[in-house]
């Protein structure tokens, strides 16, 4: 990992490559859409009222100066010390070599810096079992210690996602 920055969203410059991610991650988990244009402008009018909050919300991730994910975040108003991991993507050629870590690691950061101490997490539910084994190292370790995993203690299983064919899944953070 090289020269990994972390910019902000931009409407004008990174809409159609948002859009391209949302379609990517809705068609490996199954969950498409009959209108995919409209699908990326809600998701786009939802993200920016998030990015007027603070500009460290919605990010673009980059190395090297290309484009290898992003990130959308904010902590949550109705809840207080509650953040929420909307979407976070990464480039295919990019997965399984410890960027996820590093993607996780500055959402963490970030909404700690917001006084969060639980975050939520929508996962597909086809990933929701690969994401607790990669990251906390055994899928057994609900409401106990997950070493290894951002300085998560515990995460639990929320009945329904909050997006389609999704699990919640809550961490708990130092």
């Amino acid at each position: 990992m090289n020269n990994v920055t972390f910019r902000p969203f931009s409407v004008d410059r990174d809409r159609d490559m948002i859009c391209a991610f949302l379609r990517d991650t809705k068609e490996s988990v199954g969950d498409m859409v009959d209108d995919h244009a409209a699908d990326c402008e809600h998701y786009i009018k939802a993200i920016l009222p998030t990015q007027k909050r603070d500009k460290a919300f919605c990010v673009v991730v980059e190395e090297n100066n290309s484009t290898i994910g992003f990130v959308d975040i904010f902590p949550m108003k109705s809840k207080p010390g509650i953040g929420f991991m909307r979407f976070i993507y990464l480039i295919p050629e990019c997965r399984d070599r410890s960027y996820g870590k590093l993607l996780l690691d500055y959402a963490v950061s970030v909404l700690k810096e917001y006084d969060c101490r639980a975050i939520i997490l929508d996962v597909s539910s086809n990933n929701s079992t690969d994401l607790l084994k990669r990251y906390s190292g055994s899928f057994s370790c609900s409401y106990q210690s997950c070493p290894g995993f951002l300085n998560v203690f515990s995460y639990q299983h929320l009945d329904q996602g909050l997006a389609g064919n999704t699990k919640s899944l809550r961490f708990f953070v130092e």
